[in-house]
């Protein structure tokens, strides 16, 4: 898995970009990354929201408009996010920070800072890596920043990622989803449909009952009426049921309602 390169990389880079130099130079000229001069610790993958990867038309946010909360809201102490692709995969680390670094030049009054750490890991455990300082305004816009001359905040670039990032959380938490966290040296939380979670861990594995059958999924029963021997008629408030912890493909899975209320009449 590509996030095993977090453990032991084989290569690292902090670069901003890679440019042509002049045919009188030739080749190409690795440039640091102006992160490196903001003394920021790393950050290291622990619990990562990522996409949906059932419904493929969900829409996620690039401007601060659109998110239904402040991003510090959304946010909180620390957020990461992760999106796989293939044999590699790019993960995003925002932390909130109390005391920024001196010097910053910033447009606009910040309401809070986050620091910005954004990896590409692939197959082989090859890292590049920048480290950015996002402001958020008290409206939740990302602000422009220059650190010693260099810019650490383009709205256009960090600050739309940011943007993304709390989108994808957002999204993640919806109502009409279940929340899978899918653990091994980390744990990976995306949303599941409603009416797709079923089906895609139909070949869970463990746990089972004695007699060999897969114990049920978690699942919802709606509020109804029990009718016991006696005659007598009571009702049964509604409940969930099933497992929440499973195996499936040498991973746990463990399945959360994002909101109970709302699921029980969706999945009844």
């Amino acid at each position: 898995m590509a996030l095993e390169g977090f453990k032991k990389p084989v290569s690292t880079r902090h670069i901003d970009k890679i440019i042509s130099a002049s045919q009188s130079v030739g080749g190409a000229i690795e440039l640091q990354d102006q992160g490196d001069y903001l003394g920021l610790d790393d950050a290291l993958p622990n619990s990562m929201f990522s996409f949906d990867m059932v419904d493929e038309d969900r829409l996620i946010a690039t401007g601060s408009n659109d998110l239904l909360q402040h991003p510090k809201e959304i946010l909180g102490d620390e957020s990461q996010i992760v999106m796989l692709a293939g044999d590699t995969c790019k993960f995003t680390a925002l932390r909130k920070i109390s005391k920024p670094p001196k010097r910053l030049a910033i447009l606009g009054k910040p309401d809070c800072f986050y620091e910005l750490h954004f990896k590409f890991i692939d197959i082989a455990g090859n890292v590049v890596s920048k480290k950015r300082i996002v402001p958020f305004s008290k409206a939740g816009t990302p602000l422009l920043t220059k650190y010693m001359g260099n810019f650490v905040c383009d709205p256009r670039h960090e600050g739309m990622h940011s943007i993304i990032c709390c989108s994808i959380i957002e999204d993640a938490l919806r109502t009409n989803a279940m929340l899978a966290t899918i653990k091994d040296h980390c744990e990976i939380k995306l949303p599941v449909p409603l009416d797709s979670y079923k089906e895609i861990f139909a070949l869970r594995e463990d746990p089972r009952h004695e007699n060999g059958r897969r114990k049920a999924i978690l699942h919802w029963v709606r509020s109804h009426l029990r009718k016991h021997k006696s005659g007598k008629v009571s009702k049964v408030d509604k409940f969930n049921r099933g497992i929440h912890e499973f195996d499936f493909d040498g991973l746990t899975v463990t399945l959360e309602p994002n909101n109970l209320e709302s699921l029980i009449g969706a999945t009844a």
